[in-house]
């Protein structure tokens, strides 16, 4: 049985190993072909954490996240369908889906230890996104269902974020 979260108890190999994988996601975002357009920044709804974009074509984006969530951590990778909204080059609407894979920390009830779990999962998104072109400023709000099959079980209908993020050349 799962008891509701008490005080913060992660361990801190998780938490590094944690940071490391946001790191090496980052430095793997940031690092790829340079005539591309991307964005990098935070983002907050159903967890806080950092969200990051480059397009592979005009149309098509490979989207990431890194958020805290579930007392533990969450990577998130998606592939995203670009379409102008037609009054405004700037404004956007996307949809598309990916996957993520979680790991948190839950009590068990039975012998009262706190146990690391994993969670892995699919996810779908919808959404719209205005890049700003006198700065490099990118706003976007999306909605994004996801299914866990392992781990943290269920299914959330209303997940989704707002994320803010600088625009890269």
């Amino acid at each position: 049985m799962l008891r509701m979260p008490g005080p913060a108890t992660k361990s801190h190999s998780m938490k590094r190993l944690l940071l490391a994988a946001a790191l090496f996601f980052t430095a793997t975002l940031l690092s790829a072909q340079s005539d591309y357009q991307g964005a990098f920044g935070l983002r907050a709804g159903s967890g806080f954490g950092l969200s990051g974009k480059y397009f592979l074509n005009r149309d098509l984006a490979l989207e990431g996240h890194f958020t805290s969530r579930r007392r533990g951590y969450e990577l998130t990778a998606l592939a995203l369908k670009h379409r102008d909204i037609g009054w405004q080059r700037d404004f956007n609407w996307f949809y598309g889906g990916g996957a993520h894979v979680g790991f948190s920390e839950y009590t068990d009830t039975e012998s009262g230890l706190d146990r690391t779990q994993t969670t892995v999962g699919i996810d779908g998104m919808i959404g719209a996104e205005y890049t700003f072109q006198p700065i490099p400023l990118n706003l976007a709000l999306d909605f994004k269902p996801e299914i866990n099959f392992t781990g943290a079980s269920g299914v959330c209908l209303l997940c989704g974020a707002l994320s803010i993020r600088y625009v890269f050349q």
